[in-house]
């Protein structure tokens, strides 16, 4: 969505955009790719049942070790789309690298990019002064959030075997 927002944007609602996009993937992977690797458990149990305790009595070491192993597998899975979403964020910003500069005669039909946020310049009345608004630093700290937010959203998942054994929650 980031590639094909309607550019410049408020940096609240830049911010709110990403904030949206973080939400969307937390909830498919919560609602659909925890759910299909539980699936995937249901569907397999005669390969793992054995695993399970057969007295509430007896220690249920093995089928914790499995699921221990999958959770491993499954962070590192996450880890991975983590890092891709901050590349992609990056790789976003460094299109913007150059900024709208021109070389030569400016010719107002050759292609300026278009800015990521608005942000209004003013001159105060009072002193010589150029005033930011929102200030740079606000600006930054919208940009640390978006990366920030990319990384939250993969936090609070809950394991696969939450929903296949929901009563040791």
């Amino acid at each position: 969505e980031i590639w094909s927002a309607d550019l410049p944007l408020l940096p609240s609602d830049f911010e709110a955009l990403i904030q949206k996009q973080c939400w969307d993937t937390h909830e498919i992977l919560r609602k659909r790719w925890i759910k299909r690797c539980g699936d995937a458990f249901l569907e397999n149990k005669q390969f793992w049942q054995h695993l399970l305790p057969q007295k509430n009595t007896e220690p249920d070491n093995l089928i914790s070790s499995l699921f221990s192993s999958v959770a491993s597998l499954m962070s590192g899975q996450l880890r991975g789309m983590v890092i891709k979403s901050l590349e992609i964020l990056l790789n976003f910003f460094k299109t913007y690298k150059e900024g709208n500069s021109f070389e030569g005669e400016f010719d107002e039909l050759q292609y300026v990019t278009r800015s990521v946020m608005l942000i209004k310049i003013k001159v105060s009345d009072r002193e010589p002064k150029i005033v930011f608004e929102p200030t740079l630093k606000a600006i930054g700290d919208v940009i640390l959030k978006c990366f920030m937010n990319i990384i939250k959203a993969s936090e609070n998942l809950p394991r696969v075997e939450t929903d296949l054994f929901p009563e040791s929650r």
